[in-house]
């Protein structure tokens, strides 16, 4: 009897307003999503796709404990251009020993002043 395959997929969008860059937002959705992917889901990897040329993401995402697994040459167009975005994953165990070191600040209560309007 083959295997029974089961289609699991999750989604996330970060997109930031400019004027609310560099502010950490991002950093904490992901974060959050993570905590959720990982803890309530039980996921085994989460992955995600970055722009190339997206530096401040992929700091952000290099921080936070994913690793670049390829490049996906001109992936999209956008704007009149091909776009190259780099695949990047982190697996359960790998978030885990990171929580250990590194308690997530995500899961505090935002203050009313950090709440995005």
């Amino acid at each position: 009897m083959l295997p029974t395959v089961i289609p699991i997929s999750y989604g996330l969008r970060i997109f930031e307003i400019p004027r609310r860059q560099g502010k950490g937002y991002a950093a904490k959705a992901t974060n959050l999503a993570m905590d959720y992917a990982f803890s309530v889901l039980n996921l085994y990897k989460v992955y995600l796709i970055v722009d190339k040329e997206n530096t401040k993401a992929l700091h952000i995402y290099k921080k936070l404990g994913f690793h670049i697994e390829g490049n996906l040459v001109d992936e999209f167009f956008i704007n009149g251009k091909y776009r190259t975005v780099i695949r990047m994953s982190i697996f359960q165990h790998q978030y885990s020993e990171m929580r250990k070191k590194f308690p997530p600040e995500a899961n505090k209560t935002p203050e009313k002043s950090s709440v995005i309007r």
